[in-house]
């Protein structure tokens, strides 16, 4: 076998991943002139508004929570599922469980943090209230005995 029919057989052996849809088409292109026009690129604009349904604010704030990434320059494609194999019924039940319970445990945890940054609030709230009350004990009772001390020496 030569090299040539090598190379040919290897070829068949890789998947190759298919191009993918441009999104170009799928958004706002007035809203994308206007990040072009603030210095945006083309693959930004076009991600941060696929990415948000066209909301302008909404896609400014993806921007700025998003521009450290390593792909945050990248061109968003969409890819088609069709070569993918199709779950069985059984299968698709099993990771829509899967995936309901990830989101009840990410609910806790979320409903968690929010108690504990609550008890922290009410705590943080208590020590100021405790301060204040010392400060204004301390100058009432320097006052009283400013005015207790004067009425003795009168």
């Amino acid at each position: 076998m030569s090299q040539e029919e090598n190379a040919q057989d290897n070829s068949k052996l890789i998947p190759v991943e298919p191009e993918g849809q441009s999104i170009s088409g799928l958004v706002n292109a007035e809203l994308v002139a206007t990040f072009l026009s603030m210095g945006y690129s083309k693959n930004v604009a076009e991600k941060a508004l696929f990415l948000n349904n066209n909301n302008f604010d909404n896609a400014m704030e993806w921007i700025y929570c998003n521009q450290n990434e390593k792909d945050f320059e990248e061109e968003l494609k969409i890819v088609s599922q069709e070569n993918k194999p199709k779950m069985s019924d059984e299968e698709a039940y099993q990771k829509a469980k899967e995936l309901q319970e990830k989101a009840r445990k990410m609910i806790k945890e979320k409903e968690a943090e929010a108690e504990r940054l609550g008890a922290l609030k009410r705590i943080e709230e208590s020590k100021l209230v405790k301060f204040i009350n010392v400060l204004l004990f301390n100058f009432l009772k320097s006052t009283l005995f400013i005015k207790i001390d004067k009425n003795l020496n009168l």
